[in-house]
């Protein structure tokens, strides 16, 4: 019996130290969390209950104590557990997301040509082209170039591959460490600047300009193409390089009026007196500068003079420009400070080269006005120093001998004009004591001039005979074999419906002819006109030979030039190219006669001519 307690006994105390083992590994492996949130005293270890104390007998077990011994088997020996990792807790309003997938690789684009102007073109890792083509603008490489690469006026930098050449103008090659070019490079004025992985399978030139100086980015111009010129606007105000080259002009035309303000005051004069005038002659400047340079080249020997009008050209321009700052700004105010005036003329003017549209037209009609003032003026200054020639001179044009006024020779030994107040005769003795009977050679009273009243022959002194007239003065003759007109000053001067007259006198002429030799010529190419080469040649040889033309002729019409000089050849060429350009606007330059102050068309001012009319009975011809 007390072998079986003590069995017992052994068993329940091996069930208790299970228990406790086990309750210390659940306690060990509790969240650091939870033992935080807990209070000393209930982190403190729990008691392990123990069985109640027994007491061991040493008698052997009797029938009473079976009963006390469980029918259930003994429960099995717990393995200690080793304690797990602690994982920190994650709040569950915090899922933790998914990994994204990664993103599908672009697809190829093939973009065939590709063509930019006035700015900067890319073409990316996955997409080809079969050309490339970037003006005023840079390129960037990365994907596949099939055919040639071209850059003007820019820099390209390849991270690609390009099959064909690779040419770059006015600008910089950049390859990368992946660039992979199989034909040749070529640069012109610029450089190549090469990684160390780049693959360069082709020949490699180089142009430089100036010495081996670089251009350097054009960047810009692109910018100003696309956001100047294409808005019709010479300065982008987005761009910073516009502000300081607003800047730098304004400095520039300061130091222009003060080094030369005499030019720019007599256009910004000429400006105020004569607007019309300097505006159409700024057009005609424009029109006929660019044949004269032609015409200039051709001839070889005026090369010489080809950089100097090119240069009178640009100077004139520019005064002018000035010139319309400076009256703008006298305008507003400012005529008594001209430096001033300039100043605020150029910033008002600037601020109108921002706004799109209007810049560009306001520039357009500044520089025309200007460029036509300093022309007028300049013209004006050779007048007048012509006409101070003359009055030194003693009349006539400068550089011939002095002439005395046109006065007609009197008639030798002609009675003298009656004088207004007549007085009685005397009677017959003192008329007859009143001539004297003298030899012949003394001088009659008639010959020597007017007879005192109340006094006789022999108390008149006699007056020495007139000195011989000089002969008379050359006047002008308009054309060869002409008879001399009447100054020109007493002429009658014509406008546009006489003119209209004899030039349709002419067009029944010459229009009839022109059908004829179109009849003629069938071998010239195409349908080439006769009628207004032969209208603009009969017209010139007309004016060079005899200063007008048939319908002039019937209508008493002649052309002057206003100098008084005759006309030549070339004086008539150019005031027949000058014709056309008073039928462009709809014949506007031929109407002009009837208002002007000097009844001159357009191409009369261009040829310094004017058309009168003779007196009846001068023969032209």
């Amino acid at each position: 019996m007390i072998s079986l307690s003590a069995r017992f006994v052994a068993r329940v105390s091996r069930s208790a130290t299970a228990a406790a083992i086990a309750g210390a590994l659940f306690l060990g492996s509790a969240s650091p969390a939870t033992a935080q949130a807990q209070s000393p005293e209930e982190t403190a270890p729990a008691e392990i209950p123990t069985a109640p104390e027994v007491e061991t007998r040493d008698a052997a077990p009797g029938p009473a104590d079976a009963a006390l011994v469980p029918s259930t088997p003994p429960a099995p020996a717990v393995e200690a557990v080793p304690a797990a990792p602690v994982v920190e807790a994650v709040a569950p309003s915090e899922p933790v997301p998914a990994p994204a997938p990664p993103d599908p690789p672009p697809p190829l684009v093939n973009r065939r040509e590709v063509v930019t102007i006035g700015s900067n073109s890319h073409l990316r890792a996955n997409e080809t082209a079969q050309e490339m083509v970037t003006i005023m603008g840079n390129a960037l490489v990365d994907g596949r170039v099939r055919g040639e690469s071209v850059t003007i006026m820019g820099n390209v930098t390849v991270n690609g591959r390009v099959d064909g050449e690779l040419v770059c103008i006015m600008g910089r090659v950049i390859l990368g460490p992946q660039a992979e070019v199989r034909g040749q490079i070529v640069t012109v004025g610029g450089n190549i600047d090469a990684a160390p992985g780049a693959v360069m399978l082709g020949e490699r030139v180089e142009i430089p300009f100036f010495g081996g100086m670089a251009f350097p980015s054009f960047e810009w111009l692109g910018a100003w193409f696309s956001e100047g010129l294409m808005l019709g606007r010479p300065l982008p105000h987005r761009q910073s390089w516009a502000w300081t080259l607003a800047g730098v002009l304004l400095l520039i035309n300061i130091l222009f009026f003060a080094l030369f303000r005499r030019p720019v005051e007599a256009g910004a004069s000429v400006i105020d007196r004569r607007p019309a005038m300097a505006f159409l002659n700024g057009i005609l400047v424009i029109l006929f500068f660019l044949p004269v340079v032609l015409l200039l080249m051709a001839s070889v020997v005026g090369l010489l003079i080809v950089p100097f009008a090119f240069a009178g050209l640009f100077l004139a321009g520019f005064a002018g420009l000035v010139a319309v700052y400076r009256f703008c700004g006298g305008q507003l105010g400012l005529g008594n400070q001209p430096l001033l005036a300039l100043i605020v003329g150029q910033v008002l003017f600037t601020l109108l080269y921002f706004v799109p549209f209007v810049g560009f037209a306001v520039l357009s009609v500044a520089c025309v006005l200007g460029l036509g003032a300093e022309v007028t003026a300049m013209i004006e200054s050779m007048r007048s120093e012509a006409r101070a020639d003359r009055r030194k001179t003693g009349g006539g044009s400068p550089g011939t001998t002095p002439s005395t006024p046109f006065v007609p020779a009197p008639v030798p030994h002609a009675p003298p004009p009656t004088p207004l107040v007549m007085r009685a005769a005397p009677a017959a003795p003192s008329m007859q004591g009143s001539v004297p009977e003298a030899p012949d050679e003394s001088p009659s009273p008639a010959a020597s001039g007017f007879v005192a009243t109340g006094s006789t022959a022999s108390d008149t002194p006699v007056a020495p005979p007139p000195p011989p007239a000089p002969p008379a003065p050359p006047v002008a003759s308009y054309g060869l074999d002409v008879r001399p007109l009447p100054p020109l000053d007493q002429l009658e001067r014509v406008g546009f419906w006489p003119r209209l007259g004899a030039t349709a006198i002419d067009f029944l002429i010459i229009a009839p002819l022109s059908l004829w030799l179109s009849s003629l010529l069938w071998w010239l190419p195409g349908d080439t006109p006769a009628f207004p080469v032969l209208w603009l040649g009969y017209h010139a040889g007309f004016w060079a030979w005899k200063s007008t033309t048939i319908g002039g002729h019937v209508l008493n019409l002649r052309v002057a030039r206003l100098d008084r000089g005759r006309m030549d050849a070339g004086l008539g060429i150019v005031r027949a190219l000058g014709s056309i350009l008073s039928f462009m606007p709809l014949g506007l330059g031929f109407i002009w006669a009837s208002w002007d102050e000097q009844r001159q068309s357009w191409h009369d001012k261009i040829a310094g001519t004017t058309v009168v009319r003779v007196p009846p009975g001068q023969s032209l011809f």
